[in-house]
């Protein structure tokens, strides 16, 4: 989304708000059970707190907070190809006569909007949700305007993702500025495995490990991955918390790799046995 925040004349048109909000509905949606929950917690805290009776449902959820929303309700991606369309769509509405404020000053750089549209939507397939990962775990439970709502903590946006987007994980993970390119992408993907590994247990609903499993620990996907394999074959249960599968290569090149890539050089050539 701050890709194309790029694109706006400046953050203080009166339109940026409205248009990053729509921004946001193009990409997610809002699991409607928890939706509805929410607003009518909130229609009868109003009701019943400050008496406002006859509100429909647009009124009551102007009045709901971004923090209730985050609390209350998952969010899941709309897909791909759904996201192009609705992204689109709004580009087209804010890049006409919507798009202008009292003054007539336009909120998109015509030009600029579309070059950044152009480069964006290719990634759009990256950022839709893991099909079969649990993104939100829920934490809690609350009374509100009597209604009972659950409290959620999601996995997709917490303080270590936005930090690695901050590149603060990615100095962790290659030690010093003199390593080989061939070391620097192995330190590059091995913080990857981990970060990726960490992020996907943090998401996963706390399981009680049996006492004598509490000390296998490992990274190493593929080693867990046979180790229970074999522990179901031999023993009928699986041995360790295996939270991130391996998955077939699929040719995508990544950090080092890419960049040499740009320049039609080879980092190495992939071995794709295992």
């Amino acid at each position: 989304m701050r890709c194309f925040a790029s694109g706006v004349t400046t953050e203080s048109h009166q339109l940026y708000p409205t248009f990053m909000r729509q921004l946001s509905h193009c990409i997610f949606e809002v699991d409607p059970e928890d939706s509805h929950r929410v607003t009518e917690a909130k229609r009868s805290e109003l009701e019943g707190k400050h008496g406002m009776v006859g509100l429909t449902d647009a009124e009551v959820i102007r009045r709901i907070s971004k923090e209730e929303w985050r609390l209350h309700c998952r969010r899941r991606t709309r897909g791909a190809e759904e996201t192009a369309l609705l992204i689109q769509d709004l580009l087209n509405t804010f890049g006409g006569p919507a798009g202008r404020d009292t003054l007539d000053i336009p909120l998109l750089d015509a030009l600029h909007i579309q070059d950044i549209w152009k480069t964006q939507r290719r990634h759009l397939s990256c950022i839709q949700d893991p099909p079969g990962v649990q993104l939100y775990t829920q934490t809690g439970r609350l009374t509100k305007g009597g209604v009972n709502l659950l409290v959620y903590r999601c996995a997709r946006r917490s303080t270590s993702l936005e930090s690695f987007h901050l590149h603060l994980h990615l100095h962790r993970f290659i030690p010093g500025t003199s390593a080989r390119a061939k070391y620097c992408q192995a330190f590059l993907v091995d913080g990857l495995v981990r970060w990726n590994e960490d992020r996907a247990a943090a998401a996963a609903p706390p399981v009680v490990a049996e006492e004598r499993v509490a000390s296998l620990r490992s990274y190493c996907g593929h080693l867990k991955h046979v180790l229970n394999q074999n522990s179901q074959w031999v023993l009928g249960l699986q041995m360790v918390q295996d939270f991130t599968r391996p998955a077939a290569y699929t040719g995508e090149l990544i950090g080092v790799e890419y960049l040499y890539q740009q320049t039609g050089c080879v980092l190495e050539d992939v071995i794709l046995d295992p």
